[in-house]
């Protein structure tokens, strides 16, 4: 069993709703009151199952042939294949929720120094908002991606980042374009997700356990490069 421990950045301007993302996903709560970030807050998520694969041992079955001439398998020994489950594995996210105010802007590289990952929050219902996520918020992302200290492990494809909208229950009040965010995201290679923290259905988790997910394939994707080199 592997359990992986990941360090997630979450930025954004102030008052985006960045701490209502995290508190909804590992507490299952909705804060009825703003409170302003203090540099930066840190939660963690429950272990996070992520996919198991399924392998069937082989079987011979130089006997079973169609009429078609292709592979088939008696119902006989259908029943003697046995499916093998690989050891479940978890990841477990280290969320560290940055303060948007200017007030906390100098330290706010040091509190994503070795992130693994990160999101990018911005307010659907305030422009301002999002032209900071597509610039200030994003480059300061994409530092992170190519910097020294992650060269080795990380670069600009492979450390996976989501770029959410939040407040999209609020219909009437929405003034960024979801395609133009949606256009943004893909051409940076970054996951788009709209979602409402005061809403328990599941759409908010389902941004974190994606997360994990690309948290997980990365760290396969890194050791079948080790394998690869120390077998050739």
């Amino acid at each position: 069993m592997v359990i992986l421990r990941a360090k997630v950045g979450v930025v954004g301007d102030a008052t985006t709703g960045k701490s209502s993302l995290v508190k909804m996903f590992c507490d299952r709560s909705f804060p009825q009151q703003y409170s302003l970030t203090l540099g930066a807050s840190l939660s963690t998520s429950k272990q996070l199952a992520v996919p198991v694969k399924v392998q069937e041992e082989a079987t011979d079955a130089k006997d079973d042939i169609d009429i078609d001439g292709n592979d088939a398998i008696s119902p006989t020994k259908l029943e003697e294949k046995k499916s093998v489950e690989t050891e479940q594995d978890y990841v477990e996210l280290y969320i560290f929720d940055v303060g948007g105010s200017s007030i906390y802007e100098s330290s706010i590289p040091s509190y994503l120094e070795n992130i693994n990952a990160f999101i990018i929050v911005y307010d659907a219902t305030n422009p301002e908002s999002f032209t900071s996520a597509t610039t200030k918020w994003y480059d300061l992302c994409k530092s992170k991606r190519l910097s020294p200290n992650n060269s080795k492990l990380h670069n600009h494809l492979t450390m996976p980042g989501l770029f959410v909208s939040t407040k999209n229950d609020m219909k009437d009040f929405m003034q960024v374009n979801s395609t133009t965010a949606e256009n943004f995201a893909r051409t940076h290679n970054l996951e788009f997700f709209q979602l409402a923290s005061n809403s328990d259905n599941g759409s908010v988790d389902q941004a974190f356990l994606f997360l994990a997910d690309k948290i997980y394939n990365v760290y396969k994707e890194r050791v079948n490069m080790v394998q690869y080199i120390c077998e050739n």
